[in-house]
C-alpha cells in the first residue's frame, strides 16, 4: 500500500510540476510577444509612422481573438478588446437590437478579413464603420453591420447568409470578396488551405503556436505553395464562386432583400505604380500563388456581368489606381485610408438601392 500511495505522490507533484513548468513558459512567451507582437504587418510602410502601442493593440487582438469552426468559422459573442469589438451577436461593432424597427434601413457587409477589418485601429476604421459614417451624415436611418469573418470566401458567405442573416431581416446584403477564393484555390467545404492543428487550440494558449513559429514546425497552418497543376482549377474556381455568387442573389430575391456583389481590389491585379513594400507583397503573391489568382479574377469579372437577379455586381479592382501612396499591407488586406476609399465607392452604389 505505502508503493502505491508513493506512486501516486510521484505522479501528482510530477503533474504539479508539468503545469508549473507550462505556466511558466506561457507568461514567458506572453511577455516577450507582448514587447514583440507576433504579427508581420507591424514592419509594414503603411504603418512606419503608427505609435507602437497602437500596433501592438491591434496585432495582439486580432492573435487573442477566439473564432470557432463549426458549422462555418464564426466568432463567439462578446469578446473585447482595445481594438477589436464583438457584439452579443457575434458580429465586429456596437451592439444592435436582432428586431430592427420600421424604419431602419439594415445593411449586412459579408466577406473575409478584409470586409473584418484586420489592420484597423478601431472597429469604426473598417470598411462598415467608414459607410455607417457616411450614412450618418444623411437623414436617413440606415445600420451597416460588418459581418465579415476572417478566412470567409464563397462558400462559408453563402452559407452565413442563408442559415444565420436571414434570421435579421436583411434590407441590403453587400458581399465584398474574390480574394479568399482565387488565392486558396478551393471549391468544396470548410477545408481549405491553411486549416491545421492550430483550428483546434485556441489563439490566447500562446506555447504551442510559439514553438511551432520557432522550434518544432508542427504545421498549424499547412501552407501549400502554388504548383502549375493548379492552373487546373481556373475554370472549376472561377464557376464555382459565380454559382455561390448566383446562389447569393436567388436568396435576396427570394426572400426580398437587395444584393450587391463587389469583386474586392487585390495588389496582383493592380495596374498601377506600386508604391513602398507593395512591390514586396506583390512579388510574394507570385511566389505562393503564381498566376492563377489573377486569370481566376479575369473569369470572375466577366461572371459579374452574367450574373442575374443581383441587385448590383461592381468591379473594385481599379478603385485605388489614383492612389500615389502604398494602401496594401500584404497582397490583399489595405490601410484603414483604403477602408475609407471603398466604403464611399460602396455608399454611392447604395445610395440608390436606399433612395
Amino acid at each position: 500500500m505505502s508503493v502505491e500511495v508513493s506512486y501516486n505522490k510521484q505522479f501528482l507533484l510530477g503533474l504539479i510540476f508539468v503545469i508549473l513548468i507550462l505556466l511558466v513558459m506561457e507568461v514567458g512567451i506572453k511577455t516577450y510577444e507582448f514587447f514583440i507582437p507576433p504579427c508581420e504587418f507591424m514592419n509594414a510602410d503603411v504603418f512606419n509612422q503608427m505609435d507602437f502601442g497602437v500596433k501592438r493593440s491591434m496585432c495582439l487582438d486580432s492573435v487573442y481573438l477566439t473564432a470557432t469552426s463549426i458549422p462555418i468559422t464564426l466568432y463567439p459573442p462578446n469578446q473585447n478588446f482595445e481594438t477589436i469589438t464583438i457584439n452579443s451577436h457575434g458580429f465586429r461593432g456596437s451592439e444592435f437590437s436582432q428586431v430592427k424597427s420600421d424604419d431602419t434601413f439594415r445593411i449586412f457587409l459579408v466577406g473575409g478579413s478584409t470586409a473584418f477589418g484586420f489592420g484597423s485601429t478601431s472597429d469604426e476604421t473598417t470598411i462598415s464603420g467608414y459607410l455607417q459614417k457616411e450614412f450618418d451624415r444623411t437623414e436617413q436611418n440606415i445600420e451597416v453591420i460588418n459581418a465579415g469573418i476572417g478566412a470567409a470566401w464563397s462558400f462559408s458567405e453563402e452559407f452565413l447568409i442563408e442559415k444565420f442573416l436571414l434570421n435579421y431581416e436583411p434590407d441590403l446584403i453587400v458581399v465584398y470578396d474574390g480574394a479568399n477564393d482565387s488565392r486558396y484555390r478551393i471549391l468544396e467545404g470548410e477545408e481549405k488551405m491553411g486549416d491545421g492543428l492550430g483550428n483546434y487550440i485556441p489563439n490566447f494558449y500562446r506555447t504551442p503556436y510559439f514553438l511551432n513559429d520557432f522550434v518544432f514546425k508542427f504545421g498549424f497552418s499547412e501552407e501549400t505553395e502554388w504548383s502549375e497543376s493548379d492552373n487546373e482549377l481556373i475554370g472549376p474556381i472561377s464557376s464555382t464562386w459565380e454559382k455561390r455568387m448566383q446562389n447569393i442573389c436567388n436568396i435576396g430575391k427570394k426572400n426580398n432583400f437587395d444584393v450587391i456583389i463587389a469583386l474586392q481590389p487585390m495588389l496582383a491585379v493592380e495596374n498601377r505604380q506600386l508604391y513602398g513594400d507593395e512591390k514586396v507583397f506583390n512579388e510574394e503573391h507570385f511566389q505562393k500563388h503564381g498566376s492563377s489568382a489573377i486569370r481566376i479574377y479575369d473569369e470572375m469579372k466577366k461572371s459579374l456581368k452574367t450574373l442575374h437577379g443581383c441587385t448590383v455586381t461592381q468591379d473594385l479592382t481599379k478603385i485605388f489606381e489614383n492612389s500615389k501612396k502604398p494602401v496594401y499591407w500584404d497582397d490583399v488586406h489595405i490601410t484603414e485610408n483604403g477602408n475609407q476609399i471603398v466604403a464611399h465607392e460602396l455608399f454611392e452604389l447604395i445610395l440608390s438601392i436606399v433612395d
